[in-house]
């Protein structure tokens, strides 16, 4: 159940990110990231949100703990950022009652035991998750748009190189398959 938490969150980090890209405010919320405090039970990240590859355990539950504020943080702070419209306060809402949601629920299965009130908090937290990622989805691309993209992808290089390669020595040819691949 834990590696399925876990699984979980790994897409919540990459909506959020998705989701602050499309609203401008990811630089505000790696800076708010790169710089919490310490505190007790807390390693204060050393790289930018973004710029970490993988996520161990450990950091997967600090996360949990701070995402929420930081996540709340970016979005409404407001310097050197516009002041948010009103459709953007309704989705800025929506998505941080998804992330509560589904960190209120994580921090609980945390605990060493449960009682039937937590069991039931638990329920009313994953229920309410279940409610609101669908906010979310239309940031995420899913598995048949990504392998269309990827496909396109193909069918252009291979047009872009194909018009391109006329008339080049075998020399200039190599240069510009190494420039394509980079």
């Amino acid at each position: 159940m834990h590696n399925i938490l876990l699984g979980v969150l790994v897409h919540i980090m990459d909506w959020i990110q998705v989701f602050l890209e499309h609203h401008d405010r990811i630089n505000a919320f790696d800076h708010i990231w790169r710089w919490l405090p310490p505190y007790p039970e807390f390693v204060v990240p050393t790289k930018l949100y973004r710029m970490v590859s993988q996520w161990s355990g450990k950091e997967m539950r600090h996360f949990a703990r701070v995402i929420l504020g930081t996540f709340m943080v970016a979005l409404w702070q407001t310097t050197n950022q516009p002041h948010p419209t009103g459709s953007q306060v309704q989705e800025f809402n929506a998505a941080i009652q998804c992330v509560r949601n589904m960190t209120d629920f994580y921090l609980i299965t945390q605990y060493d035991s449960h009682t039937d009130k937590m069991v039931s908090y638990m329920q009313k937290y994953l229920h309410e998750f279940h409610e609101t990622k669908g906010f979310f989805l239309r940031y995420h691309a899913g598995k048949r748009a990504k392998r269309a993209a990827a496909e396109a992808h193909k069918v252009l290089l291979k047009e872009q190189t194909e018009i391109s390669v006329k008339g080049l020595i075998v020399s200039e040819k190599a240069k510009l398959r190494q420039d394509d691949a980079l």
